[in-house]
């Protein structure tokens, strides 16, 4: 299914949103990374740092584990 063309400036400004909160997130949980260590972080701190909530943390990586192995990356 076809979206009509009025609809596409929308989903790239969206897209791009979605893409510079997750590069927000990276960059912000990588400072406290290395500031709190990955035991000493919680994912409350986190969360309330990057102000997102649990299901847009979600969203984009399945645990914690996964988060600091992408801010690794």
């Amino acid at each position: 299914m076809d979206l009509p063309l009025m609809f596409a400036p929308c989903l790239v400004s969206r897209s791009i949103m979605v893409s510079k909160r997750r590069e927000r997130m990276l960059e912000t949980g990588q400072e406290l990374l290395l500031r709190r260590g990955y035991a000493g972080l919680g994912l409350r701190e986190l969360l309330d740092a990057v102000e997102v909530s649990k299901g847009a943390f979600y969203h984009f990586f399945p645990s914690k584990e996964a988060f600091a192995l992408a801010v690794l990356d």
